[in-house]
């Protein structure tokens, strides 16, 4: 397999001269110039170690190299890889904060380190790389040995995936960043969408490079994807002793693209933190459009000028509707809301349950403040279709007023408040 290099460095001259001498390694290299192009290639592809320049720029094109970038992009790494698993080696100046920050750079998992201006004999720059991997393949094979001889991991079976605004977790183990780390974390999204027997729906490459915009399209989430994939065995293995296969999580479909498992259960952070709860995956809103007594002819849900539902993503007797399955909100004790909850049943009340974006909105709404789809993507990072499932399920709570493009939710008004409102709105025409 070829071994493939990311190397961070701002510098076009030294990039070059570290680009050839890989080559002449036979090392494949990928060469970005910030913190923040190295992190979406992490997300994007798959590498057997990084070259880091400490002295680089956050964000490309805004200057401001400093060594606090470098450092804190090597905590980033190490919070996704061990040094096993991905090592890390230092560009570093004969700077005395450099000096200064080795036992630092030590503790936080640099592999090993590389002057500039590379020696021409010694430690040079080659050297330093087939070291590296020299003491990474013996330390492996240690580790096969004796792990021969250890009890065998139990195999995966059904698992519960959960999503946190700033991470996804697969039994407890954090398998993905958040939602502004890269393309791998819009993909998991993405993959949340199912049918309306709640099994999950596949997605082409190109379909998922389009909801990631990721730039090279469905290569890049082929990359991204083989990466996820090798991630979440080696860590499963490692920290909960579970032997993952390769589509033991998104599995490819023939000529359909890829899809998650029967095998993985989604939950959302704030339902898995409320375990009293029951979390129900109901039906999609399209099935309960003229059924549903919240679903009123006024209601934000049924509106034809409500922005958060005319994505395009379905449509049901000229209505659009969202392209995934609502969440069905929940009342909890410490709810900023205290309406009740409306009973199908008097002997079977119906359990609703809210997440915190929902909680959070009504919040928002009951302290006078207008609310918008964008506001929601804002507050916690989430995807318009997210935004747009949380909106849609509060439509007993809430309405929409203004024009489609410029208006906002408001909690809904008594009656009589209702009718005053339209009185004065008819005065004033």
């Amino acid at each position: 397999m070829e071994i493939r290099a990311l190397l961070v460095e701002d510098d076009d001259r030294n990039a070059r001269s570290i680009e050839d001498a890989l080559y002449s390694l036979g090392h494949a290299c990928k060469s970005v110039a910030s913190q923040e192009e190295a992190l979406a290639a992490l997300d994007e592809g798959r590498f057997d170690y990084v070259l880091l320049d400490l002295h680089i720029p956050a964000r490309s094109g805004r200057g401001g190299a400093s060594i606090d970038c470098g450092v804190n992009l090597l905590r980033q790494i190490r919070d996704r890889y061990s040094g096993v698993e991905l090592p890390v080696i230092a560009i570093t100046a004969y700077a005395p904060e450099c000096v200064n920050l080795s036992t630092e750079l030590h503790r936080l998992g640099v592999n090993d380190f590389v002057a500039k201006p590379f020696e021409e004999t010694g430690r040079t720059l080659p050297s330093v790389i087939r070291k590296v991997l020299e003491l990474l393949t013996k330390s492996a094979e240690a580790r096969s040995g004796s792990q021969a001889e250890a009890v065998s991991p139990r195999p995966f079976e059904g698992e519960v995936l959960v999503f946190h605004p700033d991470k996804v977790e697969l039994c407890g183990v954090k398998v993905c960043g958040g939602t502004s780390t890269g393309i791998m974390r819009a993909i998991l999204d993405k993959l949340r969408t199912t049918y309306p027997d709640g099994r999950y729906r596949s997605f082409s490459g190109t379909e998922l490079a389009r909801a990631a915009n990721a730039p090279r399209g469905q290569n890049a989430v082929a990359e991204a994807i083989a990466a996820f994939r090798g991630k979440v065995r080696k860590r499963l293995r490692r920290e909960r002793g579970i032997e993952c296969g390769n589509e033991d999580v998104i599995e490819t479909t023939d000529g359909l693209g890829y899809r998650y498992t029967s095998k993985i259960t989604i939950r959302d952070a704030s339902e898995v933190d409320h375990p009293s709860v029951e979390s129900i995956r109901t039906r999609p809103v399209r099935d309960a459009i003229g059924n549903d007594p919240v679903n009123a002819a006024d209601d934000p849900v049924n509106s034809t000028n409500d922005p958060v539902l005319q994505s395009g993503n379905g449509h049901c007797g000229g209505r659009s509707v969202p392209e995934d399955p609502p969440t069905t909100p929940v009342h909890r004790p410490h709810d900023p809301v205290s309406d009740p909850v409306a009973d199908d049943d008097a002997d079977h009340p119906r359990v609703v349950v809210l997440n915190e974006r929902q909680r959070w909105a009504l919040a928002e709404m009951k302290a006078g403040r207008p609310v918008r789809r964008r506001d929601v993507e804002r507050e916690f990072g989430v995807s318009r279709e997210t935004a747009k499932r949380d909106l849609a399920d509060l439509g007993d709570q809430i309405e929409f007023t203004g024009p489609p493009k410029t208006g906002c939710y408001r909690l809904k008004q008594p009656p009589r408040q209702a009718q005053a409102r339209a009185r004065r709105s008819a005065s004033r025409q």
